[in-house]
């Protein structure tokens, strides 16, 4: 989870999860709507997608997926 205790939208303690190998909580600076614009937002988004483990294919999925729920409707393509 991203969250943001500035959050003015969604109570920040409500993003939280419980944490394990493969879900983590990140703090970052910005406002609800802001986080869409944020350069540490993509920093974390960036450092989640190149762990090592992950293929070409997940690192694209999972992109993909971060994209359509930041922007409902897009219709983002697969990375070469």
């Amino acid at each position: 989870s991203i969250y943001s205790e500035s959050d003015a939208v969604v109570p920040w303690r409500n993003s939280i999860e419980t944490e394990s190998s493969w879900a983590e909580n990140v703090q970052v600076r910005a406002s609800h709507c802001g986080m869409a614009f944020s350069a540490e937002v993509y920093a974390v988004l960036a450092d989640h997608l190149v762990r090592p483990g992950l293929s070409s294919k997940q690192r694209n999925d999972a992109l993909i997926e971060s994209i359509r729920q930041m922007r409902p409707g897009a219709r983002p393509r697969a990375c070469a």
